[in-house]
């Protein structure tokens, strides 16, 4: 594919010499980016792959699940036979997919102006180099819009004839500049408001969030459809509707092929033709130049907020002790306790590699707890009256949970820096127990418990205040099941293995240890539950002195019990 569109580029030869820009430079440079494109490890690579050089097929391999997703964006068509209706789905999916890709995947290669201090010194023009960065977005695009857009274009014209064909290019072309022009009004936001480090973090919140809407989607999509949507729904009869652009679409798709000419279809779709010259004006007269300026700062490390004075804390702030301060000094026993707590504490604060493996995590449990709302079918009130007829299901949910701290327990053993772990050998620690203690209790004060009140609080406004018991013995026992899986499976000081060992199965006995406990604790919960409810009370103390027993055995680990490889 790369030798494709790389050979078209000679094919525009007098335009880029009208442009003063110098071919042979060109190809050379977009040639060089599309081969590192292929060395860097994007959303799709292959995981079992270490080596250093380019990944073979793997462009491939990415239009392959780039068509898997187009055909599932296509059922959208097949699934609601009004075509506007299914055309705004389908054109919402494929905008908000081709801007999360664009700003989770891309963006690392965006901002990185490297190529800078090799191309800089030689005699290449700055249009060359300005025309290369375009052509490689462009090919970028390429590469991904064709294969998502193939399975709906075959089903059009087998559907609707090739006139409907000859129209959706068109509407595609628009969706795709209007979501560049998107895409480049967040980059200029987040390059005025924030600096390049704080960029880069709300670049990984956005990957974050890509992954939850793909994972919602997949779960709960299928669900709330049902068959509802096998009939004739004309959703742009909905006017709220008319702020999402992609309804401007199939606004022009309802005026142009079926002559609908309501009002507001009319201006819908007056909106959409105008939309692909407004954006490239905006793009090209306001936004590239900012664009352009800003992105070679942050690349250089500069930014307008790098500029600015730091605020001076006071006296009375400096003294102020920090939350993760607060809760070592309430929870933690001792102070190697205590330094493996704050230790762990502000690695996964600053890890990218934990950000990404551990968050979405937290994100499938709200889909799965959503999930219990698209048990059924009709709307949110018949919905809600099933689930009162199965009390007990929100225990899933809350067993469901050990696996969350479970993965945070696992992860706290990973880092960059490996390396750095010859430092707990350097200091006279008698019980490392006691730093493999200190990190499970901040995975469990700094992402479980919170997240338990919250998952808890919305379980009990939904079934009410009688199961609080039930929440608390949940809770308890998901405590219970996550140290005994630390203490029978780490063996790892924390942060002391690299992530290429993360990668290789070590987590996957761990895992299933911990869905076998819950499975077998959460199935004795619901009987308890059901047919001797004042035992839950009674077994909630129980569990918690089993729990600090437990935990009382992992930090007492010696060093015969940890692994230094």
């Amino acid at each position: 594919m790369n030798k494709l569109l790389l050979s078209s580029i000679y094919l525009f030869n007098p335009l880029w010499r009208s442009l003063g820009v110098e071919p042979r430079h060109l190809y050379t440079i977009v040639e060089t980016k599309l081969i590192m494109d292929g060395r860097r490890k994007g959303a799709i690579s292959y995981a079992s792959n270490r080596a250093k050089k380019e990944v073979k097929g793997q462009d491939v391999l990415a239009m392959a699940m780039f068509g898997l997703l187009g055909l599932l964006f296509m059922f959208f068509l097949f699934a609601l036979r009004y075509r506007p209706s299914g055309l705004f789905v389908y054109f919402s999916g494929y905008m908000a997919f081709l801007a999360m890709t664009l700003i989770s995947d891309f963006t690392d290669v965006l901002i990185d102006v490297r190529d800078n201090y090799i191309l800089l010194p030689r005699p290449v023009s700055s249009r060359t180099v300005g025309v290369s960065r375009i052509l490689h977005i462009l090919f970028y695009l390429i590469k991904l819009i064709i294969p998502l857009a193939v399975p709906a274009m075959v089903f059009l014209v087998i559907a609707d004839g090739v006139l409907a064909l000859l129209l959706f290019v068109p509407l595609m072309l628009i969706a795709t500049i209007m979501t560049l022009l998107l895409v480049n009004l967040i980059y200029l936001a987040l390059m005025n408001l924030t600096t390049p480090r704080r960029f880069k973090e709300i670049i990984h919140f956005f990957q974050i969030v890509f992954f939850g809407i793909s994972f919602a989607g997949y779960q709960l999509l299928p669900r709330l459809i049902g068959a509802n949507l096998g009939g004739d729904i004309n959703l742009l009869d909905n006017h709220w509707f008319g702020f999402a652009p992609s309804s401007w679409l199939a606004a022009i798709w309802s005026w142009w092929l079926l002559g609908d000419t309501t009002p507001y279809i009319y201006v819908w779709a007056v909106l959409g033709l105008l939309s692909p010259v407004v954006s490239i004006f905006l793009i090209a007269q306001f936004l590239s130049q900012d664009f352009n300026a800003k992105l070679l700062a942050f690349g250089e490390g500069g930014g307008t907020h790098q500029n600015r004075a730091k605020k001076v804390k006071t006296d009375q702030q400096k003294a102020r002790p920090s939350w993760m301060t607060l809760t070592g000094n309430w929870i933690c026993k001792n102070t190697t306790e205590k330094a493996g707590y704050e230790l762990s504490w502000r690695v996964t604060q600053r890890s990218r590699d934990f950000k990404l493996k551990f968050y979405p995590n937290l994100v499938m449990l709200l889909v799965y707890f959503l999930g219990i709302f698209a048990v059924g079918s009709g709307n949110f009130r018949e919905r809600m009256e099933i689930l009162y007829e199965y009390p007990m299901m929100y225990l899933g949910v809350l067993y469901f949970s050990a696996l969350i701290s479970m993965s945070g327990n696992g992860l706290t053993s990973f880092s960059d820096q490996f390396k750095s772990a010859w430092i707990y050998l350097a200091n006279p620690v008698a019980q490392p127990g006691y730093l493999l203690s200190g990190a499970y209790k901040m995975i469990m004060v700094r992402f479980f418990i919170p997240m338990y009140i919250v998952l808890g609080g919305l379980t009990m406004a939904i079934w009410g205040p009688l199961i609080i018991g039930d929440i608390l013995l949940a809770m308890v026992n998901v405590l219970l099941i996550s140290i005994c899986s630390s203490a029978l499976n780490t063996n790892n000081l924390p942060f002391s293995l690299p992530w290429e060992e993360a990668s290789k199965g070590r987590s996957f006995g761990l895992a299933i240890l911990t869905m076998l406990m819950s499975t077998i604790i959460g199935g004795l919960h619901f009987l308890l539950a059901f047919y001797f409810p004042i035992g839950v009370w009674l077994m909630i103390p129980l569990s918690g002195l089993l729990f600090f027993r437990v935990l009382h055995y992992y930090q007492n680990f010696s060093w015969r019990n940890i692994s230094l490889n």
